[in-house]
């Protein structure tokens, strides 16, 4: 199983890095200097810790 840091990696190396899993939406560029292994928007995010 991957970790977060390398999916984002393969995402980079597939030209699809920055765009949220679920929504398919940029993510705030904000948040990737944030934490640039993010997978999900700030609102997804939010959705998927609220869902538990």
């Amino acid at each position: 199983m991957r970790t977060t840091g390398e999916h984002a990696l393969l995402l980079l190396r597939e030209g699809e890095y920055g765009c949220g899993e679920n929504c398919g939406e940029e993510i705030d560029p904000r948040r990737l200097g944030g934490k640039p292994e993010s997978l999900h928007c700030i609102r997804c995010q939010q959705l998927i810790e609220m869902a538990g």
